[in-house]
């Protein structure tokens, strides 16, 4: 009886208490060199952490699993291919990631969810969503795309929100359903949006000041993590990456030996 009940009892264990961390680092450290490989060999609940580095990883793959694929953020890792699309999403979440394709669409999405990414830079669409489409993206950047930011390719149930889609060389959002975003509308339809600059750092810096209009104006029900109202764009929402900076540090040696560290920082969001 004792054997019957432990062998229930581990068929009863959530297949999440499983879920595997895999590491990528195209300098070798990690699991695996490469995003493709990693995606291939992930199953369901696992997480994919991409580490830095600097020429950045080649990609065109497609995500059919419920798996997290985080990036280092989009200053530190990105992802690029000359094929169309670069990245699709059949399900899962991508997150902190800079997106391109030299072939024409970033990323098309049937399902999952994408969240605070920059796609950037493709010679075609930044995002489309297909037919059918029950996708999530929010806290999303499309800076100049050679089409549209983002747009919708038949009807779809797609959740589009706290996004900014600018100096694309069409419409920042085409045909679509998107709240509480900033960028030009075409056919487009939602609550709070605005059509103005975002007033971004820089073409390669997305980081908005208070005076943007983009600061403070995302969804009322979403917030920052220092608890205000989401910011529109990459460094917004629960999702916005928040990377330590230290802005001072002072070692003291200590009388038996040793040394104190004391170190000032700011989140770099």
């Amino acid at each position: 009886m004792r054997l019957f009940l432990i062998c229930t009892f581990l068929l009863l264990i959530p297949a999440a208490l499983f879920a595997r961390v895999i590491i990528v680092d195209g300098y070798g450290s990690g699991d695996f060199t490469t995003i493709v490989a990693a995606v291939d060999a992930a199953v369901n609940n696992d997480t994919i952490k991409v580490l830095p580095y600097t020429p950045g990883y080649d990609g065109e793959f497609t995500i059919s699993r419920q798996i997290v694929l985080m990036g280092s953020g989009y200053e530190a890792t990105a992802i690029s291919s000359n094929h169309n699309p670069t990245i699709t999403m059949n399900a899962g979440k991508v997150m902190w990631f800079a997106i391109t394709s030299g072939g024409g669409t970033g990323v098309n999405m049937a399902a999952g969810q994408l969240t605070n990414c920059v796609i950037r830079g493709c010679t075609g669409t930044g995002v489309q969503l297909l037919t059918n489409s029950t996708a999530i993206i929010s806290n999303c950047v499309f800076y100049g795309n050679g089409n549209t930011g983002i747009e919708r390719l038949g009807n779809n149930t797609s959740n589009t929100y706290n996004c900014i889609s600018w100096a694309n060389y069409n419409y920042g959002f085409a045909n679509i359903s998107v709240h509480y975003s900033c960028g030009s509308f075409w056919y487009a339809n939602g609550v709070g949006n605005i059509n103005t600059d975002p007033q971004f750092t820089s073409s390669s810096d997305y980081h908005i000041s208070p005076l943007s209009p983009c600061w403070n104006t995302g969804r009322p029900d979403v917030f920052d993590p220092d608890g205000s109202r989401s910011d529109m764009g990459y460094f917004g929402g629960p999702d916005c990456p928040i990377y330590p900076v230290v802005t001072d540090i002072q070692i003291t040696p200590l009388p038996g030996g040793g040394v104190e560290v004391q170190a000032t920082g700011k989140a770099n969001y």
